[in-house]
């Protein structure tokens, strides 16, 4: 049987090593919420930026269908000429 001493510093071991993990787990819980909130952040731009592209498209086809029959849009020059 060991001595009252081992059993005690193991014990006093364990609850370290309990404390540790305790720590541990409070910090990947700040972690995990901490991405969450990103995540939830990276949504709302997407979902912006998604929105903005499609006005943008329905704007191209828009000017593209409005456009003179004939014209190359490539050829045209700038107005400054």
């Amino acid at each position: 049987m060991p001595a009252p001493e081992d059993l005690s510093a193991a014990l006093r071991r364990l609850e370290d090593k309990q404390q540790h993990l305790e720590e541990l787990y409070t910090h990947q819980q700040k972690w995990v919420q901490a991405l969450d909130e990103s995540i939830l952040e990276i949504r709302k731009e997407l979902a912006r930026l998604a929105a903005r592209f499609t006005l943008l498209d329905s704007r191209i086809d828009t000017a593209l269908a409005m456009r003179e029959p004939g014209r190359d849009l490539l050829d045209e020059k700038p107005p400054h000429y």
